[in-house]
């Protein structure tokens, strides 16, 4: 079931502690490579080094909420929102192989995500899983390009609606507010045709701006 919840309002303090232990992946195979900014970084042939980091760790999160009456917050058949706190471990991959230029064109990205909260503490146990990718094609012209993206998440058991899948957001849905609808399960995708119109410095970095449609 698909829910508005830009449609309610929701207060909470929140208490996370994410502890983890990160691998790199190729990182320094990229040492001594110019800055993506530098006119050199441009000149270089070919997409960098795969790069990327394997993450895992446990997650405490505890979170005291005051919903507004009759959102989907608060729901009386529901098990208590208002305090809650769950315990679990979380997997995540990130690789990137994408160019070097301020203006992504070419290359690939993907993050992927897996959480599991045993019935343990408040909850009766629930797990999650996401995963993103996007993928940048050159066409013809000075830095035009084609931006594929897509991805996904999914929610078993009777997940707090804090870790609902959701989309909106230029992320995921643009045109609308983040995490403008949730449900159990969401999928999304998008394609672009960019050209970037120029840089413009501004102190020490730098803007970039692009049109796409």
């Amino acid at each position: 079931q698909l829910v508005d919840i830009f449609s309610f309002a929701i207060e909470q303090d929140v208490v996370a502690i994410e502890p983890a232990v990160v691998f790199h992946i190729g990182w320094r195979t990229r040492e001594g490579l110019p800055s993506a900014f530098s006119k050199s970084a441009n000149a270089l042939p070919g997409l960098p080094p795969v790069i990327g980091k394997i993450t895992a760790g446990p997650v405490l999160l505890w979170n005291q909420a005051d919903p507004e009456p009759g959102s989907p917050f608060d729901i009386a058949d529901a098990p208590p929102r208002d305090l809650e706190g769950r315990a679990g471990v979380r997997l995540a991959l990130d690789l990137d192989q994408a160019s070097r230029r301020a203006t992504t064109e070419r290359g690939w990205m993907f993050r992927g995500e897996l959480a599991g909260y045993p019935p343990v503490w408040d909850t009766d146990g629930f797990n999650t899983a996401s995963a993103v990718g996007a993928v940048y094609l050159p066409l013809l012209g000075e830095n035009a390009h084609l931006a594929l993206r897509a991805g996904g998440a999914f929610a078993s058991g009777p997940f707090p609606l804090q870790h609902a899948p959701s989309i909106g957001g230029g992320a995921t849905l643009r045109g609308f507010q983040f995490q403008r609808y949730s449900g159990e399960s969401s999928a999304f995708g998008s394609a672009e045709v960019r050209v970037p119109v120029g840089t413009v410095p501004f102190s020490t970095t730098t803007a970039v701006f692009q049109l796409s449609g």
